[in-house]
């Protein structure tokens, strides 16, 4: 099926080009073995790029390698492909140890899934080898990490978490599998192959049916609020879909309940990762937060999860949104119309959604009221937002209306003469 009937979105040429260009690389992935081997811990963050700085390195803190989401030498953000600016002013601790290189843990849930694995095919594919495997993160260190290593037979007293500077007698690195930015091996299923089969087996193969909408509606302190999703949990539980809130299950149950699934719906983000633990052939209808973003990584988990993906743009955001922090209004826009006409042959109800304008508000103007989001709020200019705010509430109603009309021609065309328009 060629992308145009794949992609209901506004910035359709942005996503062709980006579902184009995070393929399978075919390149034979290197393995390093480095004695006295430092690993260094993520620091020096660079608010410009995202970018930290740290990884593995030599004796002579040459960079051997870290956490690659872009093409070299970009690192991306939460990226690290550069030693320290400033060296440690004291000797690395010392452990008279061979280990094996785990990369860089991210306490971000999707971030985790998407590329911490990457390394992990190396220790899958080397069961004989038993050496501990060490590790050190950034942006938080989660329970749920540990979770998913034992789901895999990687015991937690196997596992060292450098939280400073140290040295090892010898260090084994395997090449990560995935660049989320960039491309990714034959390997990288590896991890989630494991994880589903053990997940199975682990859950008595839970399932709670074969179509799911994925929500994230009742977590809390989320740093992202999506306002009126409910218009389509409700879409699709009248469909026959089961609402599944992942943060009740375990991590098992939830891999279980996604793989054994034939249809999934979400809101694009870290829900659309779980991508990577469902069958080829899946339906997978990834909703958007934002209609300008396009995000590559999730073309890239789509390649290759070989997911059957649909994205529809459900974006009516008239203030200042971002697809990871912040508020966000989604409804039903013409691209949804267009979308459930060509899935179901029919029209979607379309006005209900400015009831949420008063809650889309209240939301957003409290979270930009918080003292951490000031500095946003202090660069606002009120008539570019309020002029930015009267062109996207124009835009959005003229499609709909523009695509209610011409849905309509083809309910009556079909409907008198059997065809469409």
């Amino acid at each position: 099926m060629k992308n145009k009937k794949r992609l209901y979105v506004r910035n359709r040429d942005a996503w062709q080009n980006e579902c184009g260009k995070y393929q399978l690389s075919k390149r034979k992935l290197w393995v390093r073995e480095v004695e006295r081997a430092i690993l260094l811990p993520p620091d020096e963050w660079n608010p410009q790029t995202g970018e930290f700085r740290g990884g593995v390195c030599d004796e002579q803190y040459n960079f051997i390698s870290g956490l690659q989401r872009c093409e070299p030498p970009a690192a991306g953000f939460f990226g690290v492909a550069a030693v320290y600016e400033k060296l440690p002013a004291v000797e690395p601790l010392y452990i008279d140890e061979s280990v094996i290189f785990g990369g860089i843990l991210l306490g971000h849930f999707g971030h985790f899934i998407l590329e911490c694995l990457g390394r992990i095919y190396y220790v899958l594919n080397h069961p004989e080898d038993q050496r501990r495997i060490v590790f050190t993160a950034a942006v938080g260190v989660y329970p749920w990490f540990w979770k998913f290593f034992e789901l895999m037979g990687i015991p937690q007293n196997r596992i060292l978490l450098a939280q400073q500077p140290v040295m090892f007698r010898h260090m084994t690195v395997p090449e990560e599998s995935v660049h989320s930015w960039w491309n990714y091996t034959g390997e990288y299923l590896l991890p989630y192959k494991c994880l589903v089969e053990r997940a199975k087996l682990a859950s008595a193969n839970k399932s709670l049916g074969k179509k799911i909408f994925l929500t994230r509606k009742k977590l809390q302190n989320s740093i992202s609020e999506c306002i009126n999703e409910d218009y389509f949990i409700d879409f699709f539980v009248d469909k026959g879909y089961v609402t599944v809130e992942p943060e009740e299950y375990s991590i098992e149950d939830q891999i279980s309940i996604i793989a054994n699934a034939e249809e999934v719906v979400a809101v694009m983000g870290s829900l659309t990762h779980w991508a990577l633990f469902c069958r080829p052939g899946t339906k997978f209808l990834m909703l958007t937060r934002t209609g300008t973003d396009t995000l590559g990584s999730q073309c890239l988990v789509n390649n290759a999860s070989g997911v059957d993906w649909r994205i529809v743009d459900v974006s009516l955001n008239f203030l200042y949104a971002s697809r990871s922090l912040g508020v966000c209004l989604l409804g039903p826009t013409g691209y949804w119309l267009q979308y459930v006409w060509d899935e179901y042959g029919e029209l979607a109800e379309s006005s209900s959604f400015k009831n949420s304008y008063h809650e889309y508000l209240l939301a957003w103007i409290g979270y930009y009221l918080q003292e951490d989001n000031r500095n946003f709020t202090k660069s606002i200019d009120i008539i570019s937002m309020l002029t930015f705010a009267q062109q996207e509430m124009q835009t959005n109603e003229a499609l709909l209306l523009e695509q209610r009309k011409k849905i309509k021609r083809q309910i009556k065309a079909k409907k008198y003469f059997g065809i469409k328009t």
